[in-house]
């Protein structure tokens, strides 16, 4: 028997993209699945939307809830969970026709609790490939620790992920509702923190899609950047306890990050105190600033 699949999709004034991103997981090959639609507080018509297609097909549950950001709707998600495994889809992303397919095939094929594909960017859907070709080429790599992620995935992404439910409500992996970007570098760290391995394909099963109010669009904003890795590293140090086996390594990937953006939009010594805001944070600054000056 198959086992069932939780998809949690977090919805906020998505209706542009919405339909395409559910279409794209209603049509798995796989079909064992919990399609989870968490409106985030919608001002336009997603609310709409999301209740539609609750009644076009009995694997859809809709959420609604007052507006508390993407990490409070994946939070909602994980709570209403029931299936074996647990998937993240962005409301404005999709998801390859065979995606749950290929990562659950994974998780009988090898030992692990997390299974995770290549992801690519688009603009128009147009643009999205075959992945024929790929697959007959793809390497599939058993990798541990957030080197091993970032090598894999060049980022922390709780996307395009399979991860097994069991041991993120055991170890209550949720996401921290304090942060609007980088919160699944936050909650990856934790995820890591709990297990040994995952396992990695690198054919892109999920697509990214990039709109002009997107996260990717406001990257181009090294300050803005620099303000989101502080917020995640102050996040790591005030919750200590759920980062035990990689807090060291989460600190300096968010380090590194903070002062290689810092660099980019040339902020000084003061600004970067002040954004960075921790108990050691002049000396972080001093020490980064040296390392960074020599690495640069």
């Amino acid at each position: 028997m198959s086992d069932l699949i939780s998809v949690i999709v977090p919805v906020y004034n998505a209706e542009k993209y919405l339909d395409s991103c559910v279409k794209s997981i209603v049509n798995q090959s796989y079909r064992e699945l919990e399609i989870i639609l968490v409106d985030d507080g919608s001002t336009d018509g997603s609310s709409r939307i999301c209740d539609e297609w609750k009644l076009k097909d009995q694997r859809i549950v809709a959420l609604h809830k007052q507006n508390g950001g993407v990490s409070s709707a994946r939070n909602e998600g994980i709570k209403k969970a029931s299936g074996a495994f647990i998937s993240f889809v962005d409301a404005d992303d999709l998801l390859d026709s065979f995606a749950l397919e290929r990562l659950e095939e994974l998780s009988k094929t090898f030992e692990g609790s997390a299974f995770l594909c290549a992801f690519d960017r688009f603009f128009e859907e147009e643009e999205l490939d075959d992945n024929t070709a790929i697959e007959s080429n793809a390497k599939v790599l058993q990798c541990g620790g957030l080197k091993g992620m970032i090598s894999c995935r060049q980022g922390c992404f709780c996307v395009g992920m399979l991860i097994s439910r069991s041991i993120v409500v055991k170890n209550n992996i949720l996401f921290d509702e304090g942060l609007t970007n980088l919160e699944d570098v936050a909650w990856t760290g934790k995820l890591l923190n709990h297990l040994k391995r995952f396992v990695y394909t690198p054919v892109p099963y999920y697509h990214y899609r990039v709109t002009p109010g997107s996260i990717t669009s406001r990257c181009a904003d090294p300050i803005w950047q620099a303000e989101c890795w502080a917020k995640v590293y102050r996040s790591i140090m005030e919750k200590p306890a759920n980062y035990q086996k990689n807090k060291s390594e989460m600190l300096r990937h968010c380090l590194k990050n903070f002062f290689a953006e810092s660099f980019a939009a040339k902020i000084g010594y003061s600004k970067t105190n002040e954004i960075l805001k921790c108990s050691r944070g002049k000396f972080l600054v001093y020490r980064m600033g040296i390392w960074l000056k020599n690495k640069l």
